[in-house]
């Protein structure tokens, strides 16, 4: 007999401001204080075509201006810039931190937020992209709070077509049920290794990669492997990350009895989830 594959109309809220996102974590609250994930984003590891792909967003600079200064290198992780459902957060330069959206649009250069500071303190905020629809840069200018412009990293266009050749990106597989991926395989670009310790996604090194590989009964992956009693699709929204619209749930036999497969509005995977560990295709 065939595995059966349903899916499910049902309709999960959960609406959290607190925590950035549900499949994309990348700061991690430790003894009080703030620990960022020290690595860098790249210019290539993202294509923005609406704003609102930019919600939930984190992006780590490798250089950073003041005003019209010089252009200086900065340490991973030294500096963060959060673009949220509802607010932009700037961590690691003095006299900048949360501030609210009161209107967001595109333009020619890209896109455009107005923000507001609790104190009251306008500014306006630019992810500025390119024709390919990748980010330049990202640009803040206030008249009470300076004009900052941070720079992410650019890799090496060898080292990028080795790790696209090499990884699974999340547009490789359309998904909208489990039947998508029968006999498929994938190789996640980064990990959250335990959720109950730390929200930080890892990087895999392809020196030591992992693998998920989807058959109709079983699902191999670096946890072991689990036999599939039923798989459901259900559609599922969630106020943490804006870009789900469904879940695929495994019903296994083996512990943690589920596996949540997160799939976006593009139909591609957000994330897999296994017990307390999350892997993440390439963007």
């Amino acid at each position: 007999m065939k595995l059966k594959f349903t899916y499910l109309i049902f309709f999960i809220v959960f609406v959290s401001v607190s925590t950035p996102s549900l499949c994309q974590p990348v700061v991690a609250e430790s003894d009080g204080e703030t620990q960022q994930e020290l690595r860098y984003s790249f210019v290539s590891e993202n294509r923005f075509k609406t704003i609102h792909e930019l919600d939930d967003q984190h992006f780590f600079p490798a250089k950073y201006q003041l005003g019209q200064k010089e252009i200086v290198p900065i340490e991973a992780g030294e500096m963060m810039v959060s673009i949220l459902t509802g607010m932009v957060v700037i961590r690691g330069i003095e006299n900048l931190g949360t501030f609210h959206i009161t209107q967001k649009e595109k333009d020619r250069v890209g896109y455009v937020y107005e923000l507001m500071s609790k104190e009251g303190k306008t500014a306006r905020f630019k992810v500025v992209i390119d024709q390919e629809n990748y980010i330049n840069l990202l640009y803040f200018y206030s008249k009470t709070l300076g004009e900052h412009t941070f720079f992410l990293a650019e890799k090496e266009d060898q080292t990028l077509a080795a790790e696209k050749k090499f990884f699974t990106p999340k547009s490789k597989i359309f998904v909208r049920s489990y039947g998508n991926l029968v006999d498929k395989e994938v190789k996640p670009y980064t990990i959250v290794k335990d959720l109950t310790i730390a929200n930080n996604q890892e990087r895999v090194m392809m020196e030591s990669p992992l693998s998920i590989d989807f058959k109709e009964y079983t699902c191999s992956t670096p946890q072991g492997t689990f036999n599939i009693k039923e798989a459901k699709t259900y559609e599922y929204r969630t106020g943490e990350f804006p870009s789900v619209r469904s879940r695929i749930e495994l019903f296994v036999k083996e512990k943690p009895k589920r596996i949540y497969i997160y799939l976006s509005f593009k139909q591609e995977i957000e994330c897999i989830e296994i017990g307390d560990t999350r892997y993440f295709l390439m963007p």
